[in-house]
């Protein structure tokens, strides 16, 4: 059974298919695979928009080394949160701030700068934080239905005088 009920934004990922903690090679799998294409694209911007390397093989280890932070970070923070959810035992915030943090600090040691790392992780530290809230509390972005405001501003029930707003919630029961 999954720690994430109801609709959530990140129900339908392959992350969350199962419990934090269970099936870490398949999170790890799927986020390596998310990453590569991330970083596939990212270093093909690179090669064609920005460094202009000359040669196939230049272009492709260019591209290659654009595209290795965004293939280790995310493999590093799933086998990361797995381990401290095992670790642990708990399934909590702390978990992906731990995991977006070295994930961070993974990103910045593949560009070979560990201020960036630290940069990074700190981010990724605060980002997996609001992650971890978003998948427990159930948050929504779009597309769910909030609140409804003509509920709330219902000319029946809310008028200026009280006898009117009386006669409005006895014609509303009838």
């Amino acid at each position: 059974m999954s720690s994430i009920s109801g609709d959530s934004i990140f129900q339908n990922l392959g992350y969350t298919k199962s419990p934090e903690g269970e099936d870490c090679l398949y999170k790890i799998y799927w986020t390596t695979k998310i990453g590569t294409f991330f970083g596939l694209f990212f270093g093909s911007c690179d090669v064609v928009l920005y460094s202009h390397p000359v040669g196939a093989m230049a272009s492709i280890l260019r591209a290659g080394s654009v595209a290795w932070p965004f293939v280790i970070a995310p493999a590093t923070f799933a086998a990361v949160a797995c381990a401290a959810t095992n670790f642990r035992k708990k399934d909590d915030h702390l978990n992906f701030m731990l995991a977006g943090g070295c994930a961070g600090l993974a990103f910045g040691k593949a560009w070979g700068n560990n201020y960036v790392g630290m940069g990074v992780g700190a981010l990724w530290a605060f980002l997996g934080l609001f992650m971890k809230d978003a998948m427990l509390n159930n948050w929504h972005f779009g597309g769910g239905r909030i609140m409804d405001l003509s509920e709330f501003f219902d000319k029946r029930i809310y008028t200026k005088y009280p006898s009117q707003r009386e006669n409005a919630e006895r014609e509303k029961e009838c």
